[in-house]
């Protein structure tokens, strides 16, 4: 079945050149299985969920149980993006959630990180209270962008700013004037 996602994956970025997109990782998948679904060059990084983690609940599930170290050393080794789902009552402010995004960004460098959803920051203090806490990360950079995805690409346009690539997760409901 995954196999049939990458293949998919790669067919639709054969179709539209310029465009990248992200394989699913599993928390058993290792560097060779992970290596092995590198088979198209817009693939330039991973998702992975919280659902396939072996502990139950799984929306109490640290980071680790979902998210195989094997990826972030993909991810190093080609510069690639993870994008995570993150859980926990507390998110990025949870110990344990931060604690392990700080270990993995000090131990790979090169791995960029995109915390979907804000990092399940929903409520405003739980972002600022972890924008503190991350604050000293000397190894990585964090971009905060808290925006409507819209207005954000039509701006970042007006204003010539180029990316590699820019990767949205907006959620389905939202406050935009075209909503």
């Amino acid at each position: 079945c995954r196999k049939a996602g990458v293949d998919f994956l790669a067919d639709q970025l054969n179709r539209f050149p310029g465009h990248v997109g992200e394989v699913m990782v599993g928390p058993d998948d290792t560097v060779d299985d992970i290596e092995k679904m590198l088979i198209h060059p817009g693939i330039r990084g991973f998702k992975c969920y919280h659902l396939l983690a072996a502990n139950k609940p799984t929306w109490n599930a640290p980071i680790g149980d979902y998210l195989p170290e094997s990826a972030w050393e993909v991810a190093d080794k080609h510069g690639f993006v993870i994008t995570l789902h993150m859980v926990r009552d507390h998110a990025l402010s949870d110990p344990v959630n931060r604690d392990y995004i700080v270990a993995m960004a000090k131990k790979y460098p090169n791995a960029k990180l995109i915390l979907a959803h804000c990092a399940r920051g929903f409520a405003a203090w739980t972002v600022l209270k972890s924008i503190r806490q991350l604050a000293g990360l000397d190894e990585t950079n964090f971009r905060w962008i808290i925006d409507d995805a819209r207005k954000f690409v039509m701006r970042e346009q007006r204003r010539g700013n180029t990316y590699d690539a820019i990767l949205m997760d907006p959620p389905s409901y939202g406050r935009s004037d075209n909503s």
